[in-house]
């Protein structure tokens, strides 16, 4: 019983890690003011959710919501990949 309950949280963990998209080039955060910056660390996306995770230049842990209405994000942009686009 016990054995088929661990490999019962061993998938489903397995499971919740594939929802994680890591990406490993740099991206650049646009703002609705016209700001923008580049993360560059343990850059991770919730492919359910949208949120992106980052790590800044102290390690310190950062995390943007793109779906929020309410975000000051315009967009996301990871290489050629465009995450949220932005409003003109």
């Amino acid at each position: 019983m016990k054995k088929g309950l661990a490999s019962c949280f061993l998938l489903l963990g397995l499971l919740a890690c594939m929802d994680i998209q890591e990406i490993k080039d740099p991206c650049m955060v646009y703002l609705k003011d016209g700001t923008s910056f580049e993360i560059m660390e343990d850059i991770r996306r919730s492919k359910e959710t949208g949120v992106f995770t980052y790590r800044d230049e102290d390690g310190k842990l950062w995390s943007l919501d793109i779906k929020n209405e309410q975000s000051e994000i315009d967009s996301v942009v990871c290489v050629n990949r465009v995450y949220k686009k932005k409003v003109e």
